[in-house]
């Protein structure tokens, strides 16, 4: 063999070995990202959940205006993604929902993390969702 032949061999070779690992880091990047938006997907509809708690009538069950009591249904708290835990602050008029993913984040070290929060106050009587993306 000549030395252009070798040449395109080993040319040919690292190309395909780059194309490889750039196929690779893609299908990581893309894994994380559709973790976090399942993430943000379900730890929405606990907060659908909280404000349909928050709205309905002690009587029947609800919070008559209050979080206090609102507690995950036990089929929010792992899906096939990672695990979900509530809490409630400032005197139960904010729900913040920890979301835990079972793959690794942006640093690769820690796992992707959403923080979902709801809140009441007097100025907003409506609320505001706020999505946090720790990881």
């Amino acid at each position: 063999m000549g030395t252009a032949q070798l040449l395109y061999i080993t040319l040919g070779v690292i190309i395909i070995g780059l194309a490889i690992v750039t196929g690779l880091q893609m299908i990581q990047v893309y894994s994380q990202d559709s973790a976090r938006e399942q993430l943000i997907s379900h730890s929405l509809t606990i907060l659908s959940k909280a404000e349909e708690y928050y709205k309905k009538p002690t009587n029947l069950g609800g919070g008559g205006g209050s979080y206090n009591g609102f507690q995950l249904p036990s089929e929010f708290t792992r899906n096939e993604l990672g695990k979900f835990s509530v809490s409630l602050v400032a005197n139960n008029q904010r729900v913040n929902i920890d979301a835990k993913g079972d793959l690794n984040g942006y640093d690769g070290n820690n796992p992707v993390r959403i923080i979902a929060r709801i809140s009441k106050n007097n100025k907003n009587r409506y609320g505001e969702m706020q999505i946090l993306v720790r990881n």
